[in-house]
């Protein structure tokens, strides 16, 4: 009876330490994803402040040499954010507190 109590509480801790593994991935995906829109959103700003700024210019008459172009080849795919920097952190302490580093370390 003893050994099947400590078997369910180590497949409980085990169990537990995957759903908290789970919320912390979820977290990082909401962050990300926030991130990624926070810059879509900064570059359509800057993209709208360009355009007002060459139609100023063409509407003052400036000579188009020295009119700034509007970039029209910006590089979209290059939407890397940061992420979220303390999931490493995170998942650390997690493990430490599961003893899942134990069984990484008695592996090698």
């Amino acid at each position: 009876m003893v050994m099947f109590a400590f078997e369910y509480s180590i497949l409980f801790i085990v169990s537990m330490s995957t759903l908290a593994r789970y919320a912390l991935s979820l977290v990082e995906l909401w962050i990300t994803h926030r991130q990624t829109q926070a810059r879509v959103e900064a570059r359509r700003v800057a993209r709208e402040q360009r355009a007002q700024r060459a139609a100023q210019q063409a509407s003052e008459g400036e000579a188009s040499e020295n009119a700034t172009p509007v970039d029209e080849d910006e590089d979209d795919d290059d939407d890397d954010v940061p992420g979220w920097e303390e999931k490493g952190r995170w998942v650390f302490y997690l493990d430490l507190f599961t003893g899942k580093s134990q069984c990484i370390i008695e592996q090698y």
